[in-house]
């Protein structure tokens, strides 16, 4: 398989299914290109030659496909918690380098969940494991090492104000996300209060996902598709609404039913929009059909624009945004990829 644009280019144009969509607001489609792909099937796939290292991480090829960012100069990093390193390819997905290891030394992982980009071009990746943030230049050169031994067993973080920033799970009252100085590790500030209705929803659905925005501002986004709570010089607000009413239900039995319906990923966007990935399930009875997982792209007020329906997605999905606009998508095509696609409306749609 070649990694030129021509080769992966096309036009998904996604639809929605209703018997995997819960009652929400009526939007546009959003009409979905899918422009470059990262990540090989096998080792022909190789542009050019290969370091020992290299060859040993199995270059272009991922175990999973755990999330990407985009560097500054174009290039798309993405983790692959499996194999515990970080590949890097370029703009059109031709493999450039791989670095990370098994191994709780400087540069290694024991489980390199997560990766975001910092406003400099580096690289951080957080490791679930070790409790430990790994700072790395653009070229995967490893810079320092923070243990955040009081981070939340979240799912998702953010780098900004000079703090981590951790979404937590909802198990009990409290906040949903909890931040920590980037260079000390101690708690520096917590938002998003946790009620009793997102503590029974974390039951079937992840705690929601989190992003940072060019100005500053902390986006957290979750339990429940629709609501963005924003932080920004120390004050918060909420935006939006929680557009699926039928996300708690009363079974036939008298009991209460948590329908899975939760945020997966967000990502700011450059002209103030938010992607947002969530999934859904239909209801009948005390039975659910299989989850189906949705993009929509939301105003900077919450207010939703237009979705579509995406493939299946690798895992929890994950979605990071690039500097023109595009999103990254992890996805599994025969073997786990991330997905560079482009996205239109379909019919206008008024902001």
């Amino acid at each position: 398989m070649q990694h030129s644009i021509g080769s992966v280019r096309g036009i998904l144009v996604l639809a929605f299914m209703a018997v995997g969509k819960l009652p929400a607001q009526s939007m546009p489609v959003l009409r979905i290109e899918k422009i470059a792909s990262y990540g090989w099937s096998d080792l022909s796939d190789s542009t050019g030659p290969l370091s020992v290292n290299d060859r040993r991480l199995g270059a272009g090829m991922l175990g999973a496909a755990g999330g990407a960012v985009e560097g500054r100069n174009g290039s798309v990093y993405v983790v692959d918690p499996l194999n515990n390193k970080v590949v890097i390819f370029d703009k059109n997905g031709s493999f450039r380098h791989a670095f990370g290891r098994d191994g709780e030394g400087p540069g290694e992982f024991r489980n390199a969940s997560r990766i975001v980009a910092g406003s400099d071009g580096s690289i951080y990746v957080w490791d679930f494991r070790l409790k430990r943030i790994s700072h790395f230049t653009a070229d995967g050169q490893n810079l320092s090492q923070l243990v955040v031994p009081l981070a939340p067993p979240g799912v998702d973080f953010v780098i900004g104000n000079d703090r981590v920033w951790f979404v937590k799970l909802l198990l009990k009252r409290g906040f949903a996300v909890r931040a920590f100085d980037l260079a000390t590790g101690v708690v520096a500030d917590s938002f998003a209060p946790i009620g009793d209705d997102d503590v029974a929803m974390h039951s079937t659905g992840n705690p929601g996902a989190i992003t940072g925005t060019s100005t500053g501002a902390i986006v957290y986004a979750g339990p429940y598709p629709g609501i963005l709570r924003i932080w920004a010089g120390g004050t918060t607000r909420t935006v939006g609404t929680n557009r699926f009413p039928a996300a708690r239900v009363t079974t036939q039995a008298g009991g209460t039913h948590w329908a899975p319906v939760s945020v997966r990923g967000i990502a700011a966007r450059p002209d103030g929009t938010f992607a947002l990935v969530y999934t859904t399930a239909a209801l009948s009875g005390d039975a659910t059909s299989p989850h189906h997982n949705w993009l929509e792209i939301l105003s900077r007020d919450g207010k939703g624009l237009a979705e579509a329906e995406l493939p299946t997605m690798e895992g929890t999905p994950r979605i990071a945004a690039t500097a023109n606009g595009d999103l990254l998508l992890s996805v599994t095509d025969g073997y786990p990829q991330v997905w560079r696609v482009r996205v239109a409306f379909t019919a206008k749609a008024n902001k």
